[in-house]
């Protein structure tokens, strides 16, 4: 993380730098990645105040983010030097180029029983272990939509892994979100815990449960889909605003088209632009 403070920005003086901290606003990273319309609503300034100081946040971090004009050599170091969070399986860390992406999200799509919730316990586990082992020395926050959240497989996990199980306990926090109201209301409290707590891996499981029980048939399928382009938009900039791993399952639906009987991913198009990665999960006949 950078070492500017809110102070350091050009145009926040102490009186802002306060009102900013006071709405959770704590460092220029944030700022960088905020429009002039939420700054100005949160500060209380007018939107050309606003403007110039999101723009000269970005302008400090402009490296730090990738977010400036920059060659592709440096482009390419840049993502060599990133820390990946390995997954504990050599196969598929070697699909992913090492593990999963920091601010990215990484959806795992498949049909009940093919490991989704196993691979995200699994993931809470190795985001513990060191760098030297391919984690990233953090803690983890678990959304449950499907009160598929088991301690005891953590504590299985933790031995495969020779952590300490207890230790392994303490540093995974879970919240089961009743509805995809109460699920989008959670993100507040994930901002919360990846600023103070350390924590590196934010997982959804699953992701689009609630939104499709919540608006079912092809007339609530426009409000569906911008909820969860809205939801999507905003835990990408809590990957991003700080560098976090945030890994998502998703469900799967038949293809009611019998030219193309592959099963889809729930969510469509949406789902589809909105996460950075998706890897899809089988399971083997017989198993």
């Amino acid at each position: 993380m950078e070492e500017l403070t809110l102070r350091d920005i050009a145009g926040v003086g102490e009186k802002t730098a306060k009102k900013l901290e006071r709405a959770g606003i704590t460092s220029p990273r944030q700022l960088a990645l905020m429009t002039a319309a939420e700054l100005a609503a949160i500060a209380d300034l007018t939107e050309t105040q606003a403007l110039a100081i999101t723009e000269a946040a970005r302008r400090e971090l402009e490296k730090i983010l990738g977010i400036g004009v920059m060659k592709a050599k440096d482009h390419y170091e840049m993502i060599l030097r990133q820390r990946k969070l390995a997954t504990g399986c050599s196969n598929l860390d070697a699909i992913l180029d090492g593990g999963l992406e920091p601010g990215a999200i990484t959806e795992f799509v498949g049909v009940f029983g093919s490991g989704k919730s196993q691979l995200m316990h699994q993931l809470c586990v190795t985001v513990q272990l060191p760098e030297e082992r391919g984690g990233l020395g953090g803690k983890a926050f678990y959304i449950d939509t499907e009160r598929g959240f088991s301690p005891k497989r953590l504590v299985a996990i933790a031995s495969r892994f020779q952590l300490n199980p207890n230790q392994v306990l303490e540093n995974v926090y879970s919240v089961y979100a009743v509805n995809s109201d109460h699920q989008v209301v959670l993100l507040d409290e994930v901002e919360r815990m990846v600023r103070e707590e350390e924590v590196k891996l934010v997982v959804v499981d699953s992701f689009t449960a609630h939104f499709r029980k919540e608006y079912p048939g092809r007339d609530n399928l426009a409000l569906r889909q911008q909820k969860l382009n809205r939801y999507l938009g905003q835990l990408m900039k809590i990957a991003v605003t700080y560098n976090v791993v945030v890994a998502v399952t998703n469900q799967v639906m038949s293809s009611p088209d019998p030219r193309d009987p592959h099963d889809k991913a729930v969510g469509g198009h949406v789902m589809g632009h909105g996460t950075t990665h998706r890897i899809w999960l089988w399971r083997r006949k017989g198993n």
